[in-house]
């Protein structure tokens, strides 16, 4: 009688161990994704806040390097 009753409380903490892990895990999954969503969200908050920062500088954004190509040319006398 006594080995099935301890089987059993064995038993039983394993499956309750098992129940406790996957709801752990559920919960950190679950983190997990809200905190990736929300970084997502700063990013594309920040892109947008670099673009128009950038039109409210005149319009330049990533082809300054072209203009600068540009300018060099002039100054050395090339075409």
């Amino acid at each position: 009688m006594k080995a099935a009753t301890t089987a059993m409380m064995i038993t039983t903490t394993k499956r309750m161990k098992t129940t406790a892990m996957k709801k752990a895990a559920k919960k950190k999954h679950s983190r997990l994704l809200v905190l990736e969503q929300r970084s997502l969200r700063f990013q594309r908050t920040n892109s947008i806040l670099e673009k128009k920062r950038g039109a409210d500088e005149g319009g330049h954004d990533d082809n300054d390097e072209d203009f600068d190509d540009d300018d060099n040319d002039r100054r050395k006398g090339r075409q």
